[in-house]
């Protein structure tokens, strides 16, 4: 299991998450969270697949992570996921993980 976390230096809003489609197949992501509070709608784990760069529609609207809160994503697979977050801040678009 791999867990990455980033705190967000300035107010920000997930708008898509991207894991490498080399990398996906046999992973789940088991876990996104914004501070406390997951952004997953249920309680099981998503094929990594879903989130791959290649993938269309994969939009997401999460939580605003004000400076300072982390923002977290647990995925399983045998060794560390490396993934990018895509989203908005108050004056513009940015990648932060």
């Amino acid at each position: 299991m791999s867990r990455f976390t980033r705190r967000a230096q300035e107010p920000f809003v997930g708008r898509r998450l991207i894991i490498p489609s080399y990398l996906t197949p046999g992973r789940m992501v088991i876990g996104i969270q914004v501070g406390k509070n997951s952004q997953l709608a249920g309680s099981g784990g998503i094929p990594a697949e879903v989130f791959a760069e290649t993938a269309f529609d994969t939009g997401v609207y999460w939580d605003e992570a004000p400076v300072g809160m982390e923002i977290g994503i647990t995925a399983l697979g045998a060794a560390p996921l490396p993934v990018a977050i895509i989203g908005d801040t108050r004056r513009r678009r940015r990648r932060i993980l």
